[in-house]
């Protein structure tokens, strides 16, 4: 199941996510774009980032575990923002309908 099985049409939003794919030679490569409903909390905070350097979060995108989003994706959020995700939780309900990820993003 996923976030739009479980949650009101009303409270979801659509954000484009582009999977990091690794480093090429021309730097950070990416995969497709995809557009997929999420919940976007845009709620500001100071996280660490996975150099131990500090940074100040835009927010957090709730995701379907099955949408590609590993760390260094980019995800454009409905202002039109696109963002790094810095952190990735994927987050087992135990067979209860609330399986999802969190996103964290800069």
């Amino acid at each position: 199941m996923g976030l739009s099985d479980v949650l009101p049409a009303g409270l979801l939003v659509r954000v484009a996510v582009r999977a990091y794919a690794g480093e090429s030679g021309k730097g950070p490569a990416y995969g497709a774009t995809v557009t997929v409903p999420a919940v976007w909390d845009d709620t500001a905070r100071l996280v660490r980032t996975g150099d131990t350097a500090r940074a100040e979060a835009a927010g957090t995108v709730y995701l379907d575990l099955d949408v590609a989003c590993p760390p260094e994706s980019l995800v454009t959020v409905p202002d039109g923002r696109t963002l790094k995700a810095v952190a990735v939780s994927r987050l087992d309900g135990g067979g209860l309908p609330v399986d999802h990820q969190e996103v964290t993003v800069v």
